[in-house]
């Protein structure tokens, strides 16, 4: 605790050196700012113009004075309006001018011509304001998301991932919001410029609690989004993908405020058996009030929110309505006999059933805003509480595999988030901001019951072939908490000199850890039949065994250090230009335990790790307004971003160093897995049989220098102003990794022992016909008995780049004349080396990549995050009878995929990452052998097989190889979504609105329309081997050209049978005053 202090106390003494004595504050990545030029009516510029900016909902005064040029700039304006702007001079006629908005980030250019004083007209003419879009400000490629759009589009979780779908250059396929083409991890989230992001990564959405879907703040609370892909200033960092940047509203000097609530059922589905035989519940109900404590002096921003949610776990079950499809994965009987076995003789209290399970999720959220302003040197000071609490049942079935009931958890997540800035200028135009924050995310799964995990691999499967069948606490969730605290300091400082605009920060984060993955720890057990769990003897096992005296918990800290220097310079009147140069300190200041067997073999210290390393980040855009009437706009620039990391992958050194907390214990065959023990005994600590011969614990490595994530980017955009008040763009943006993370099994043998009869590399190979395949591993030096390593995984940095690029066209037009709207197209490819979608080091070896090549390989191919086109497009008309109709239309090409083996082809140990084998034709036996599967024949087999592989372009193409990684592709999707809303008569001000949405407006204008051909993209398992064959006059192994023997289940990948495919209705009723 004492270094705790001692960092924040560095952080703040550096943040407050960077400011002058006098502590004169300004502009942040979260305000606005408005600037011009000030001439007479002669042209000639005016020096020492008193310039004062008003905001006229708070009362909030800015001010400053014009320079010798005549240029005045006033940065630290919150986001919005209106503003009013005055100016006043001896000799001229002062003037007030009004209606000026600002928006989030962007620079609202104001030129005023002052007439003498003698004159009678207007003192003051405005030349010129820009938008959002067309500004001096707008280098890089950025989506800016209105308060009219949050208000009016249909969303179904209320939740900004609903509009950052908005922004063309990001997909929302695969396993997350995708920035750019790059990991769903490293995007950023700010909610007013503190960090709002899950530093640990587990969810796919970036938010703390995300795997509960909860949200950060209502929408009621926010006033704008802005999605940024490349922002050339220095301040904005800590991410590679995107940057979600919000800012929320604040009160007024008038008390206002709105409410909503939202209602969904089945009954406002379309009216069809799978959905009817599902029914929901989800409400949503919250309000956001603001106003004046002490007005023009304390302002007060209060937005709770509230969900309930009850809907069917996904995935057939026992008792389904006879046509419902696909069937659940074993019978009734299979599924009472299991729950019987369990009861009787292993004392399960209650392991559930195979019926429908309904999962609950429940979400509330507080936001709390104080604004105090018009403080001394035209301060204000912000202050922020955010209160999240989300719970989830997590529950699901697959057509594989039927869970009974109590085989799932409750996840449970709450955060508490304090945040205070303060903002000032000086009127010689210096400004300085300083934020300050902390977050505390407490996350839990709690489980139904306290007993090993276990797994029926071979049932009858009503629909064909064999099933599966689970029961017991949920392997993952034998122990699984986590703790994280993030402390955060920023301060940015803005001094203008004659062209240019200097600024100097730093930005500062501290990240604490506690994190309980005990995986295994009751035991998973897999049974090949009901038969060999009554005696039991399980085929395999997983244990995991806890390694020492503490609580089993990762704890470990972190922090990244940021400083930055940036020249933003006038050029001319048309050009304008920023340089700016980062450095980012990432680094761990905790240490892992240090494993002797790693050590010994590979000289490796686990107790090693990255603290020190220096990523530098310089970055150029430019703005250049092409003929001088903000009318054509060139834009661009170049520079590196520097990201963070899921911390989770770096948790792993401290959680499976081998040494520390708990280790998995793999036992591969019947012959030594330990036997099952009965609910609520601990299982045995080691595998039964041949413990001489068994593997080390499974433990992580990193590289000491290892580089968090970077890229180098660059982009370049057009806008021209269109009549009625539309803009043209078009914008490529360009992105090549600088620095990305891989994994690596250093624990299996360098070298490939040999390859199979299809070119496959091997790393292992089996010892008998059914049995599973033994990974060649590197032995310890010295051990006695003689010992191997485990699975060591080692994150390293690729030695590839990683690239992704794209190209954007675009209509736009901001809210007028009763319409905002915007089309736009984008093509583009990314390309990796692996696809970081685990959190487990093992899981990310296992899953990011599969290959049939050498382990070391580091080749490009198409990641999870490609998608070659997406089209979207969307509009809101207010019709004079206070009716308002929007719509929105989102098209996206599919994913990449493959298929893989559902057992290890190659030796490795892992079961998910062997590419298949395409054979030439799957009806002779020298391509493929098959062995009776349930009430499947071979030949039935062979000929299912046969028709899938010619069903399936991306098969079809690639008979006779090894099929490449990423070379299938999933459906596209294209979905339509429209609301309708109506005023109702008001009375003094209170204004009720109804609003209904409607998602998949094309089903209901057509219930052949809006299908969404949905199904699993992440590998999906083709052939599963049971046994092999020797080639003639050879040993029974692969290296010498055995054939292995398959089954092959037919099932249907993709099915647009499900409620994506039908429209729903969501009605909302509103009110405000």
């Amino acid at each position: 605790m004492p270094q705790y202090r001692m960092r924040f106390l560095c952080a703040a003494a550096a943040a407050f050196l960077i400011s002058p004595a006098n502590s004169v504050f300004a502009q942040g990545v979260t305000t606005g700012a408005v600037s011009g030029t000030v001439t007479n009516d002669q042209g000639q510029t005016v020096e020492s113009a008193q310039i004062e900016i008003v905001n006229r909902a708070t009362g909030a005064r800015s001010g400053t004075i014009s320079r010798g040029d005549g240029r005045y700039y006033i940065q630290g304006l919150e986001v919005g309006g209106p503003y009013s702007v005055s100016v006043r001079r001896i000799g001229f006629t002062p003037h007030d001018t009004s209606g000026v908005y600002v928006s989030l980030g962007q620079n609202a250019r104001v030129d005023m011509v002052m007439r003498a004083q003698a004159t009678q007209l207007a003192g003051v003419e405005v030349l010129g304001a820009s938008s959002a879009v067309i500004s001096s400000s707008h280098k890089g490629i950025a989506t800016t998301i209105t308060d009219s759009v949050i208000a009016r589009f249909p969303t179904l979780t209320r939740n900004f991932t609903d509009f950052v779908a908005l922004t063309p250059q990001i997909s929302t396929k695969g396993p997350g919001n995708s920035g750019g083409g790059q990991n769903n991890r490293f995007n950023g989230i700010q909610i007013d410029g503190s960090v709002a992001n899950d530093l640990f990564g587990l969810g796919s959405t970036g938010q703390p609690g995300g795997q509960a879907g909860a949200k950060q703040i209502s929408l009621e609370a926010v006033k704008e989004y802005q999605v940024l892909l490349s922002p050339f200033d220095v301040r904005q960092g800590n991410f590679t993908g995107a940057l979600v940047n919000a800012v929320t509203k604040s009160g007024s000097n008038q008390l206002h405020g709105s409410a909503t609530y939202a209602n969904r059922n089945e009954s406002l589905e379309r009216n069809i058996d799978y959905l009817r035989a599902s029914p929901f519940t989800i409400k949503q109900e919250g309000f956001w009030l603001g106003g004046p404590i002490l007005k023009d002096k304390l302002l007060f921003s209060v937005a709770p929110e509230w969900q309930q949610q009850e809907a069917p776990a996904s995935g057939p079950y026992i008792g389904q309505p006879a046509g419902l499809l696909p069937k659940p994965a074993a019978t009734a009987e299979g599924v009472d006999s299991l729950r019987n076995i369990l009861m009787s003789q292993y004392g399960f209290a209650d392991p559930g059933n195979g019926g429908v399970v309904k999962n609950q999720n429940p979400l509330s959220n507080m936001f709390a805003r104080l604004d105090l302003i018009n403080l001394p040197l035209s301060s204000r000071l912000v202050a922020r509480y955010n209160y999240v609490d989300g719970q989830q049942d997590v529950f699901s079935r697959s057509p594989f595999r039927i869970n009974l009931s109590n085989n799932g958890y409750n996840f449970r997540s709450t955060t508490n988030s304090y945040m205070a800035q303060l903002f000032s200028s000086m009127d010689n135009g210096t400004n300085n901001e300083f934020l300050i924050g902390l977050t505390k995310i407490r996350d839990k799964r709690i489980t139904p019951l306290s007993a090993p995990f276990l797994l029926i691999s071979r049932t009858t499967n009503p629909g064909g072939g064999t099933g599966q069948m689970s029961a017991g606490t949920e392997n993952f969730s034998q122990g699984n908490e986590l703790d994280q605290d993030i402390f955060e300091i920023t301060d940015n400082f803005t001094i203008p000199l004659g062209d240019h605009r200097f600024t100097v920060g730093t930005k500062n984060e501290f990240f604490k850890v506690r994190n309980l993955f005990s995986a295994n720890s009751l035991g998973n057990f897999t049974f090949g039949t009901l038969d060999s769990l009554v005696n039991n003897t399980p085929s395999s096992a997983t244990l995991g065994i806890k390694l020492d005296n503490t609580d089993g918990a990762a704890h470990f800290n972190a922090r990244t250090f940021g400083f930055y220097a940036e020249d933003e310079w006038q050029t001319t009147s048309r050009l304008s230009t920023t340089f700016g140069l980062r450095l980012d300190l990432p680094g761990l200041t905790s240490n892992p335990g240090q494993n002797p067997d790693v050590l010994t073999t590979l000289g490796i210290n686990t107790s090693v790790v990255p603290r020190n390393v220096k990523q530098w980040s310089p970055r150029f855009g430019f703005n250049w307004d092409v003929t001088g009437d903000q009318r054509n706009q060139l834009r661009g620039g170049s520079g590196v971003f520097v990201g963070r990391p899921a911390y989770v992958w770096l948790s792993n050194l401290f959680g499976n160093s081998g040494v520390n907390g708990y280790g998995s214990l793999f036992c591969p065959n019947m012959g030594n897995a330990p036997r099952m023990p009965n609910a609520g005994t601990l299982p045995a600590q080691a595998c039964t049989a041949n413990a001489a011969a068994t593997p080390n614990i499974t433990a992580n490595t990193v590289d000491p220098n290892l580089k968090f994530p970077s890229v180098w980017r660059s982009s370049l955009g057009y806008d021209r102003l269109l009549p009625w008040n539309v803009i043209a763009t078009v914008e490529a943006l360009y992105t090549r990794s600088v620095a990305n993370f891989y994994y690596q099994n250093i624990g299996l043998v360098d070298n490939p022992i040999g390859t199979d009869r299809n070119g496959r590399s091997l790393y292992g190979d089996i010892a008998s016909a059914s049995g599973a395949p033994i990974p060649s591993r590197k032995p310890v030096p010295g051990s006695t008995p003689a010992r191997t390593l485990g699975d060591v995984i080692h994150l390293s940095n690729t030695r590839t780049p990683d690239y992704a690029y794209s190209y954007t066209g675009q209509l736009q037009k901001r809210f007028s004349n009763s319409f905002e709207g915007s089309l736009a197209y984008t093509y583009g490819r990314s390309y990796d080396v692996w696809d970081l979608t685990s959190s487990i080091a093992f899981s990310n070896w296992s899953f990011g990549r599969s290959y049939s090549g050498r382990q070391d390989a580091q080749d490009l191919y198409p990641s999870k995050f490609d998608v070659p086109h997406r089209v979207i497009a969307g509009g809101t008309y207010s019709f004079a009878s206070k009716t308002d109709v929007s719509v929105n239309f989102v098209g996206e090409s599919g994913i990449p995929f493959e298929y893989i083996y559902g057992s290890d082809i190659n030796g490795d140990g892992s079961s998910g990452n062997d590419l298949v084998y395409v054979p030439t034709d799957a009806h002779v036996a020298s391509e493929i052998l098959f062995q009776q599967n349930g009430n499947l024949t071979p030949a039935m087999q062979a000929d299912s097989l046969e028709a899938f592989i010619s069903a399936h372009d991306c098969l079809n193409s690639q008979r006779g190889k090894i099929m490449l990684r990423n070379s299938c592709r999933t459906p596209w999707t294209k979905f339509m979504n429209a609301s309708v809303r109506q005023s109702l008569p008001t009375l003094k001000g209170q204004n009720f609105i109804l609003q209904l949405d409607i998602f998949n407006f094309l089903n209901l204008l057509n219930k052949d329309w809006g299908a969404q051909d949905l199904g699993s993209s992440f590998s999906p398992s083709l052939l599963s081997r049971r046994s092999a064959v020797a080639a003639p006059g050879q040993p029974l192994k692969w290296a010498s050209g055995a054939q292995s023997v398959f089954i092959f289940s037919p099932f249907q990948q993709f099915n647009t049978k499900n409620p994506q495919s039908n429209y729903a209705l969501q009605l909302q009723l509103k009110y405000a005053f």
